[in-house]
């Protein structure tokens, strides 16, 4: 039901925006996060409110104003940008298992239809976006670095994506772990065991 109809239409904008939660997106996390509650038997709207409040760092009402949602939408208002993707993936694991789905789809939608560079993977963290032509790239070094004689230089790419994913991201860990899954590679590939790769390229001793 969460944009049931935009999200059918084909997106040909770029998925650009990496530093900031309009308050158009906020307020629809927080109607998606109540509507998925709503669905699950016995969930507390309470309970609800009250993990998005403390989950920002902020004191929850015990009754507030116009009711739990809408202090929800209050709250969500006022955290600084960071904090709403915080909270996207607190929510995911607040759910019971057979509610994720759900809410990972929905909040999917969400960020696409904000043109945000991220989207909520099955893992419950956000993972950015990229344009097919790198996502298959990367998708392929995968591969190629899951053979056994290269596990240290798939761990350094992990290290690397992880880094890049980061919010804010670390640009400095992630080309060094880029670097390092490189010259892992490269040792393994012409075996050189102990010299520096990039002293070897360039002639030095």
């Amino acid at each position: 039901m969460i944009r049931g109809f935009t999200s059918q239409q084909e997106d040909t904008v770029t998925r650009s925006v990496d530093d900031d939660a309009p308050v158009e997106l906020r307020q629809e996390l927080v109607d998606l996060a109540f509507h998925i509650a709503r669905q699950v038997r016995a969930y507390d709207e309470a309970r609800l409110y009250r993990v998005i409040c403390q989950s920002l760092g902020v004191t929850a009402s015990g009754q507030p104003y116009s009711g739990f949602q809408y202090a929800a939408g209050r709250t969500i208002n006022n955290a600084d940008w960071q904090r709403v993707y915080d909270l996207i993936s607190r929510l995911w694991a607040e759910l019971p298992w057979a509610a994720q789905s759900e809410y990972r789809i929905g909040v999917n939608r969400i960020l696409a239809g904000y043109h945000v560079a991220w989207d909520l993977g099955e893992d419950g963290q956000l993972h950015r976006v990229l344009p097919a032509a790198a996502g298959s790239q990367v998708e392929a070094a995968f591969r190629e670095l899951g053979a056994p004689r290269f596990a240290p230089a798939l761990g350094s790419f992990r290290e690397a994506m992880a880094a890049y994913d980061d919010r804010p991201q670390r640009g400095r860990d992630t080309c060094k772990n880029i670097f390092d899954a490189l010259e892992s590679v490269s040792k393994e590939i012409f075996g050189i065991a102990d010299r520096n790769v990039w002293e070897c390229s360039s002639g030095g001793a």
